[in-house]
Order: structure tokens, then sequence, then C-alpha cells
């Protein structure tokens, strides 16, 4: 017959209990005490009361990580290990290179997931002249500074940059059909009253007679018929 005590059992160092068994039920325990457990009897689980929740106590790490050994020869791009476990770990060593067709560097780790392979990489450094590695992208406001040697353009900040730089404004037109004796004016809305003026057929720059008709507007006129004149204003 079960009796209960109202009392701590210590136990002597050494002692041990024999034949131990957790209190067994299909439900938990209702009011339970913090640090309480049982042995669930329908999920065939340890449960543990952690003052909140019931918490389970039988769990079982698997696809533990597993360090398997190096690989020295990622130049001459081997196929992955075979047979591998999920967790199974390799490190890159001597030579880089490929493995299974991923590119690897040397101190690099090669991570067997359920089904894929996984690349760890150590040696991201920041990149320089002479080293790849990590690089930061620059802000419009650094790259327009042209001063920064740490971070790199993208095209965005490089089109920004030459927005602003000195004929890097520029409108191009062509003209298919250049009446002979007419001016014809090419709008270019770049608000300058001198604008740099080219005009090009068939791959050769012309001459012809260019005047500026306004900020805006220029116009062309040839003594004679051409077509497919490309006009460029240049800011």
């Amino acid at each position: 017959m079960a009796k209960n005590r109202f009392f701590d059992l210590i136990l002597n160092a050494g002692a041990a209990i024999v034949n131990l068994r957790f209190p067994n039920s299909a439900t938990a325990p209702t009011s339970p005490y913090e640090g309480q457990t049982y042995y669930d009897t329908a999920t065939k689980k340890f449960m543990g009361w952690n003052g909140t929740v019931w918490l389970d106590l039988s769990q079982v790490m698997t696809g533990a990580a597993t360090i398997k050994g190096d690989i020295t020869n990622a130049n001459t791009s081997p196929a992955f290990p075979s047979s591998p476990a999920t967790g199974d770990i390799w490190f890159i060593t001597t030579n880089g290179g490929s493995v299974g067709g991923i590119e690897v560097e040397i101190g690099d780790q090669l991570v067997r997931g359920t089904t894929n392979w996984f690349v760890l990489q150590a040696n991201t450094f920041t990149a320089s002249e002479t080293r790849a590695g990590v690089i930061e992208l620059a802000t419009q406001a650094e790259a327009n500074a042209g001063s920064d040697t740490t971070r790199a353009l993208t095209p965005a900040t490089l089109a920004g940059y030459l927005a602003n730089f000195f004929y890097a404004r520029r409108v191009t037109q062509t003209i298919t059909s250049l009446v002979a004796n007419t001016a014809t004016n090419v709008t270019h809305g770049l608000n300058l009253a001198t604008p740099v003026v080219q005009v090009w057929q068939g791959g050769e720059e012309i001459d012809l007679h260019v005047q500026s008709v306004s900020n805006n507007i220029v116009s062309v006129t040839s003594n004679t018929t051409l077509a497919n004149v490309t006009v460029i204003v240049i800011a």
C-alpha cells in the first residue's frame, strides 16, 4: 500500500535507488509542483513540469554534428564523401577548388543536411586589391565624394555619380531625313545656352551648321539632303 511522505529523501553518497519507477499516467497530474515528473503511458514519454508547461524530457537529438575528417584534394574536384549521415562535417584543407561541383576554399566546411550538402565559409575576409573577400557597398554620398578605397560602386550609384559629372549628361536624337537647306530642331532639355553638339552619319562624325535656338533646343542644317543623321547634345 502506498504511503505518503511529506519530507525529502536524502541518500548517502554512492547509494542507489534500485528499480526506480516514475509515476505512470495517461494524463498529466493536476496542480503539479515545479520539477515534478511522470511517465506518460499514452505518448510513452517522460514529462517534467517547469512551473509553466509540461516539457518532453525524452527528446533524443537526431542528426547531431559529427566531424568526419579533412578533404585535401579539392583542387582535383572530387565527388562528395560517400554514404554521408545528416550532420557530417568535412574540413577543406591544403587545396581549394570544388567538391561535388561546389566551389570551396581552404578553411571552409562541408556540412551534410538531410538531403543536401552546405558550405560554411570560414575565410570571409575583407576584400582588398590583392585579396578576394567581403566588401561593403558605397552610398551615393560616398560614391560622389570619390575618396573611399574600401567600398564598391553599384550600377545605380555609378549612374548617380555620372549624372553630375562633366560631359556625362547627353541627349541623342536620330533624324531619319534631314532635308537640304532646312533647319531641323533637336530638343535636348539640358538648359544650356552653348552645349557641345556632335553630328554623326554612318559611323563617322560630319560637319553641319549648328545653331542654339534656346537653352533647350538646337537646330542643324545641311546643304544637301541626308538620311539617318544622329545628333548628340552634351552638357
